[in-house]
């Protein structure tokens, strides 16, 4: 679907397209910060043994863990769908 069959016969505001633009970019900061800090946590000794269980992760770890699956899960593929919209209108 593209963005012009959701504006349908009005179109769709320049102000919204405008909108759209900075919460993508907003998202895009979001995101960029989780992985920043995620990057800052150290791996636990225990990650670097290939003999530890994952499925029970200590703390930073998990942290860790969290941050980085909801900016490349989650926020990316939305920042992605959001720029297509943008081109799309273009």
């Amino acid at each position: 679907m593209t963005l012009q069959e959701i504006a349908g016969p009005t179109g769709v505001a320049p102000a919204v397209l405008g909108e759209l633009g900075a919460w993508t970019a907003v998202l895009d900061l979001i995101c960029r910060e989780l992985l920043r800090c995620a990057a800052a946590i150290e791996p636990s000794p225990g990650e670097m043994d290939p003999e530890v269980d994952l499925d029970r992760m200590d703390w930073p770890t998990e942290v860790r863990s969290v941050l980085r699956n909801v900016a490349e899960s989650h926020l990316q593929p939305a920042i992605e769908d959001l720029r297509t919209l943008l081109v799309e209108k273009s």
